[in-house]
């Protein structure tokens, strides 16, 4: 396959839905951002609670399985929301979810208090289902890995911020006394900032969700076009595909003159650089035009300038040459097939 064939193969890039994304990216790091945030101070929270350092571990690992336990639960309801109501409905809930139970989460006191939101906050950690549905309909095949790449991103980005957020932000009055006195409230919720400002961004996201992520109709919409979209590129590739097996026929048929060569040639560029929309309303009269007298022009050639002129010196008599006789079978032969042509592209009219 030579360079121009290969051109005409490869597909042009879509831009990235650059709104729709960064939304997407910011929903999965705040989702991340949950769960790896308190990974450094868990264990300092636990001893608060009035758990000795033995056990610390074990209720530290007790409150971390709640919060999967529950995640895993809601992705079954994840999956089903997001057919029912929607991609941005049901990120919004999920969203608004953890915004709320990540709100109650930073006034934890107890551990029993902090069970409970726990396994709260992980039931909303199921956006990611939602998220790679969004991505189904906005991007196309040339431009979705960038898409999953972002995403893979803002998860490994909130890995680590997530763990230097809560090292710096948490107990807060024995970081920082000077700024936060011991009496204050933010030495009595000792978790208070890193949960605040998780809350927050994830609120700003939620308002975000509802002004660019489309609605279900919308969605629906967006689908069908990509489904003619798709159906066209279809119709079209069928129509290449007949011409490049009407080329290959050509390059087949052996004509010794090469007065023939370039009236072939002159044709076939002029019908692969000006060929006619098969969908528009006057489709078919057009093609057919177009292909008669392409044919006639052909066959008035060949039988004026080859064996079939019985006047030309060097063709006397030469219908009994085998070698003429094979040239009239082909080009009688690429004739049929230009007609099947012809009818081939009426489907698409």
């Amino acid at each position: 396959m030579d360079s121009t064939e290969e051109d005409s193969n490869m597909k042009k890039t879509t831009p990235l839905p650059k709104a729709t994304v960064a939304v997407l990216f910011s929903v999965m790091y705040f989702t991340e951002l949950v769960m790896t945030s308190s990974f450094s101070y868990l264990p300092k929270l636990i001893q608060e609670f009035g758990i000795s350092n033995v056990n610390v571990g074990y209720y530290a690992g007790i409150l971390v399985s709640c919060m999967y336990i529950g995640r895993t639960v809601m992705s079954f309801v994840t999956g089903y929301m997001t057919d029912s109501i929607g991609h941005r409905a049901t990120l919004m809930i999920l969203c608004t979810g953890i915004t709320i139970s990540t709100f109650f989460f930073a006034f934890t006191n107890s551990y029993e208090w902090a069970i409970v939101c726990r396994t709260i906050q992980g039931t909303w950690l199921c956006a990611y289902i939602t998220v790679k549905g969004v991505l189904s309909y906005t991007c196309d095949e040339t431009n979705a890995s960038d898409a999953i790449t972002w995403m893979s991103a803002s998860k490994t980005l909130a890995m680590v911020t997530g763990q230097t957020l809560g090292a710096f932000t948490s107990f807060p009055a024995e970081q920082y006394p000077s700024v936060f006195p011991k009496d204050s409230i933010f030495g009595h919720y000792k978790i208070l900032i890193p949960n605040m400002v998780i809350a927050l961004g994830m609120l700003m996201t939620t308002i975000s969700i509802w002004n660019i992520i489309y609605s279900k109709s919308k969605q629906r919409e967006i689908l069908e076009k990509k489904d003619v979209l798709l159906q066209q590129e279809k119709d079209s590739q069928s129509d290449e595909s007949l011409i490049i097996r009407y080329i290959k026929l050509l390059k087949r048929v052996s004509l010794r003159s090469k007065t023939h060569w370039n009236s072939i040639a002159n044709c076939s560029h002029t019908y692969s650089s000006n060929r006619i929309d098969p969908h528009t309303k006057d489709c078919q009269s057009q093609w057919t035009k177009k292909w008669l007298n392409m044919v006639k022009c052909w066959s008035n050639d060949f039988h004026t300038t080859t064996a079939f002129d019985t006047s030309h010196p060097k063709r006397h008599g030469a219908i009994s040459d085998g070698h003429t006789l094979h040239i009239y079978n082909e080009w009688h032969h690429l004739l049929l097939v230009l007609h099947l042509l012809q009818l081939c592209s009426f489907e698409h009219c």
